[in-house]
């Protein structure tokens, strides 16, 4: 017979899954701002620089974790061009 105890515990999976995509965000802002000073004492321009970054690391979190069982019904909101 099942204890109530054990109906109340909770799987990892998803908490780890958060801290694992926690990791990978901090250890891509860290990367881009590396990347920004060596753009920037390379000359780069910053806004370019920012825009391009934005670019490859949308794509990059795209790339790793999806886009999403509901990615049609959030990009149709009247909310989300307003």
């Amino acid at each position: 017979m099942n204890s109530p105890e054990a109906a109340t515990v909770l799987s990892p999976g998803p908490a780890v899954r958060g801290w694992l995509e926690a990791a990978g965000c901090v250890t891509c802002i860290g990367a881009l701002s590396l990347l920004y000073a060596i753009g920037h004492t390379l000359g780069s321009h910053p806004i370019g620089f920012i825009l391009y970054a934005v670019l490859v690391s949308a794509l990059a979190t795209l790339a790793a974790v999806g886009i999403g069982s509901q990615a049609v019904t959030i990009m149709s909101h009247p909310l989300t061009s307003a």
